[in-house]
């Protein structure tokens, strides 16, 4: 029994009175109620003169108000006296901030624990990655994980599965995803959640190739792909252009009948159009029984094309608005990417709102992104003003801005050049013509695309695919173009 309370005057318990109601407080109420240190030191108080037993007092409510300083230490003290264990009423204290919306108490109540060597067990430190995956907390979330090696925690499952999960939604440092593949490879064993985390991680911090290599070598051990899993694929096969690979796992979705879910539909379908199989994409749609509102407009607005029906800036504008007020961030939570803003400079440009594109800052949102160099001096070549095309491509050179390839899968033969006559309208630099050709011809090659396909390749692909009868699928930077017949799934956009 502790000698003195410090601080603490002891009176009878039928004078303690709540500050919120004018009854007297029986012992029993407040055993239940307290919600203050002084409150809790009250009933202590009466315990001592009534020379009664503390183990009565409840350790998790003890926690629960004395969790931060100065009342931490006398806590510690009570705890002493009471038969539980002290990192087990910690931990359900714990667990409330971090499962309800006082994370950072959590959080903070843990520095406490250290400060004062409490030695934390698996559920401890549980409770404190759930906080700070709640709060996107790296940072602690390494010093947890520091604990986990430290301690031997590593053969618990649960815990390197919360680690995993930390570091692959909060990977926007390259070095958080390198992280988490790190405890990936050191897991004693792999769940299906564990390689669902690391998938859905991977192909979100935009690394579809590694994405689908982790995905092959799931399918080696036999491990069954969830819902979420076959989304995450799907995305990385669009990103990637791995059509095969896509078509299977849409099929699989068929079979196991996550179709039914309209994620999976909408993911199908972007990896479909992506890959420029235009009928594929439709197939799918045809077949959901539930679509979302916008897909749903879409549809509406290509059946008036269809039908022939007059359209004017009324329709056009009726699209616009609602894809822009489809509640990205406020319904969805969805922050837009640079790849969104993008799109919109796109569509400004197009309607020949260049003003509106320009004020987008899109070189400040990604400086080192190089489409958006490459459209810039574009246009300014367009209009043949030379000395600013010439200083767009100086400023991607002095910041270190290069080009990105994309890829085609075609092989090109050679005697096509000698009879198709070059377009030379779509060389954006000031020469002659004569050197225009010559610089066509040296596309002629087509086997690497930089940044976006020109009118002059684009025209070149459907030539071939209607003499040669095949079907072909190139990759720029921007999307996926099938052609076949004499035509292009992008519809010469």
């Amino acid at each position: 029994m502790l000698s003195t309370v410090t601080c603490l005057h002891l009176h009878p318990l039928n004078h303690i009175t709540d500050s919120h109601t004018p009854q007297k407080l029986t012992a029993t109420h407040l055993l239940h109620s307290f919600a203050s240190p002084s409150e809790l030191k009250q009933l202590h108080a009466h315990f001592i003169i009534t020379n009664s037993s503390l183990t009565s007092l409840p350790p998790s409510r003890i926690a629960l108000v004395c969790s931060l300083n100065p009342s931490f230490a006398y806590a510690r003290k009570l705890f002493h006296h009471l038969d539980t264990s002290e990192t087990e009423a910690w931990n359900s204290c714990l667990k409330a901030f971090a499962e309800g919306n006082d994370s950072i108490e959590a959080v903070l109540l843990f520095n406490q624990l250290q400060s004062f060597r409490v030695s934390p067990d698996s559920f401890t430190l549980s409770f404190v990655l759930e906080a700070c995956t709640r709060l996107s907390d790296v940072s602690i979330g390494r010093v947890v994980h520091g604990y986990v090696e430290k301690l031997g925690f590593q053969s618990k499952l649960f815990l390197m599965n919360m680690i995993l999960n930390l570091y692959t939604l909060c990977g926007g440092e390259m070095d958080d995803i390198k992280g988490a593949y790190d405890v990936f490879l050191r897991m004693p064993g792999r769940s299906v959640r564990s390689w669902t985390l690391m998938i859905s991680g991977s192909v979100q911090c935009g690394k579809p190739k590694e994405t689908i290599g982790l995905f092959s070598e799931m399918e080696e051990v036999g491990v069954r792909p969830n819902e979420v899993m076959v989304v995450a694929v799907l995305v990385a096969c669009a990103d990637w252009g791995d059509l095969g690979l896509g078509r299977r796992i849409h099929e699989f979705s068929n079979q196991s009948g996550f179709s039914k879910n309209v994620r999976v539909s909408n993911t199908s379908i972007e990896m479909y159009v992506k890959c420029g199989c235009l009928e594929d994409a439709c197939k799918v749609f045809d077949g959901m029984k539930e679509r979302t509102v916008l897909r749903k407009l879409l549809r509406l607005f290509s059946k008036m094309i269809q039908k022939g029906m007059d359209l004017n800036d009324v329709s056009f504008v009726g699209v616009l608005h609602a894809s822009s007020h489809i509640g990205m961030t406020n319904d969805y939570g969805i922050v837009p990417r640079i790849e969104h803003y993008g799109c919109m400079v796109d569509l400004l440009s197009r309607a020949g709102l260049l003003q509106e594109a320009r004020d987008r800052h899109l070189s400040e949102l990604d400086s080192l992104n190089d489409g958006y160099y490459v459209v810039l001096s574009n246009i300014y070549a367009e209009a043949q003003r030379w000395e600013d095309t010439a200083t767009v491509r100086k400023i991607m050179r002095d910041r270190g801005v290069r080009g990105r390839p994309g890829g085609v899968q075609l092989q090109w033969m050679e005697w096509f050049t000698s009879f198709y006559v070059p377009n030379t309208s779509v060389v954006l630099l000031d020469m002659e013509e004569d050197q225009k050709e010559k610089f066509l011809y040296r596309h002629r090659g087509k086997l690497v695309l930089n940044l976006r396909v020109c009118e002059d390749c684009h025209a070149a692909f459907k030539l071939i695919s209607a003499i040669v009868s095949t079907e072909s699928v190139v990759c720029d930077r921007n999307r996926f173009h099938c052609f076949k017949d004499g035509f292009c799934s992008c519809r010469d956009y």
